[in-house]
């Protein structure tokens, strides 16, 4: 039985919410780490939860207990209990889901690559009884999920790393929600490399995925109010912390940061890659596309994305 929303349980109007958004494996678990060190922001990291398929019971916190003995997200799930929703580690369901299978969920939830195309179909589908009944639902406990960790974490700014782009076109939907947009990137040899070493794909799949994700992240950022955007790049973050962070302030406007970023020494409850879970206190810039990727990958790499990495500041 769906539990009734406690009117006061209602996150404050509207609630700051930071979307990074980006490729995987260009530091956005650090990111939330980093910026969960700031008194004013919680982040859980991936706020769409485990991947699909891991979510569980047994899933491991960044706190190290199972997600569901873990008790900051005991207590998220108590708070979403006072926002008329139900949430646990079996009842996640922050994503949209419109399709059962690839080649419909591409149709209704991707970017279709053009902007005006994207927000046809989208007002299309908010107009079909079903599909549009889902979208408002996960609209509906984005919201309560957003207020409830606003809640638990005593924080006035919630930050989600789930990297989806697609998410702005939904969140923004709710007068509740005040959007803004970090664009976390990472240059592309570091990024097919790691992708490569974790999916198993080819090195052009990396390239190809790596200049997609780049003109989706430009096609969003067109959208969003200059001053609710923000773009960092993944090497700068490891070469300089503090005054990376310092921006983030600036942009949010919530005060700076602590002088020490013992990032491991705060209580966190990320949800993210397998980085969250080690103890290691050092920021360390990972290059091993250097000696894993041959010249001749490495050429590849280059040649393939050498315009949008002009854009963004490589090369």
């Amino acid at each position: 039985m769906t539990p009734k929303p406690d009117p006061a349980a209602a996150p404050r109007s509207p609630l700051p919410v930071v979307l990074i958004v980006g490729t995987a494996f260009s530091g956005s678990t650090l990111l939330s780490l980093l910026l969960n060190t700031h008194q004013n922001l919680v982040s859980p990291g991936e706020a769409t939860g485990p991947i699909p398929g891991l979510v569980g019971r047994d899933y491991p916190c960044s706190c190290g207990a199972r997600l569901a003995e873990c008790a900051f997200w005991r207590r998220a799930g108590a708070a979403m209990d006072r926002r008329g929703s139900r949430f646990g580690p079996d009842e996640w369901e922050m994503r949209v889901q419109l399709g059962r299978n690839a080649p419909v969920r591409f149709l209704l939830e991707r970017s279709l690559r053009v902007r005006a195309l994207d927000r046809l179909r989208d007002a299309l589908v908010l107009r079909m009884p079903g599909l549009g009944r889902r979208v408002r639902e996960a609209l509906r406990r984005n919201v309560a999920l957003f207020g409830a960790l606003a809640e638990v974490g005593n924080a006035s700014v919630v930050v989600d790393a789930s990297k989806d782009p697609r998410r702005y076109a939904y969140l923004r939907r709710s007068p509740q929600l005040e959007l803004y947009v970090l664009s976390l990137v990472r240059d592309a040899p570091g990024f097919v490399n790691s992708f490569r070493r974790n999916s198993g794909a080819s090195i052009t799949a990396g390239c190809r995925s790596w200049a997609r994700m780049a003109r989706h992240v430009d096609r969003l950022l067109a959208e969003v109010p200059a001053p609710r955007a923000l773009r960092m790049r993944y090497e700068d973050l490891c070469a300089d912390p503090a005054r990376e962070l310092s921006r983030v302030a600036r942009w949010l406007g919530v005060g700076p940061f602590p002088a020490e970023l013992a990032f491991r020494a705060v209580e966190h409850h990320v949800i993210g890659n397998r980085m969250r879970l080690s103890g290691a206190d050092e920021i360390r810039l990972d290059e091993r596309w250097r000696s894993e990727l041959s010249a001749d990958e490495l050429r590849i790499v280059v040649r393939r994305t050498a315009a949008v990495r002009r854009r963004l500041g490589y090369g």
